[in-house]
């Protein structure tokens, strides 16, 4: 009595998120998320063990995104640029079982392109 009960800290995951939002599209059925709406899933950003997969909600909502924290993106518009990145980390190239370790292998990459002093073409002559 008078004594205040707080719940241990809990993080949302990815797959939560993205699984509540097709819960609350089914029941408006206002048409906000549709079959060709595109997510990013990223976990433990700026960590060596950072995860980010881009897809659609069925893609992304079985992935295993591993330990929090973990953030979700609801793409808009995008930019033929924009187009690119997230196609270098599209969940649809890899398999469900593997996703972990190709999606790290392509975290490398990316990382390895950025430190090419952030020009496209650096990389490439190398």
């Amino acid at each position: 009595r008078g004594i205040e009960r707080f719940l241990p800290p809990r993080f949302m995951t990815v797959n939560t998120a993205l699984r509540q939002l097709r819960e609350i599209e089914e029941k408006r059925g206002e048409g906000v998320l549709g079959p060709d709406t595109r997510y990013v899933g990223l976990a433990r950003v700026g960590q060596e063990t950072q995860k980010i997969v881009s897809g659609s909600l069925e893609e992304l909502v079985d992935l295993d995104f591993g330990p929090p924290l973990h953030s979700v993106i609801i793409v808009g518009e995008t930019h033929e640029l924009e187009d690119e990145v997230l196609a270098t980390y599209a969940a649809a190239a890899l398999p469900k079982k593997e996703a972990s370790e190709e999606v790290a292998g392509a975290e490398a990459g990316a990382e390895a392109g950025a430190g090419a002093g952030g020009d496209a073409g650096a990389g490439a002559d190398a």
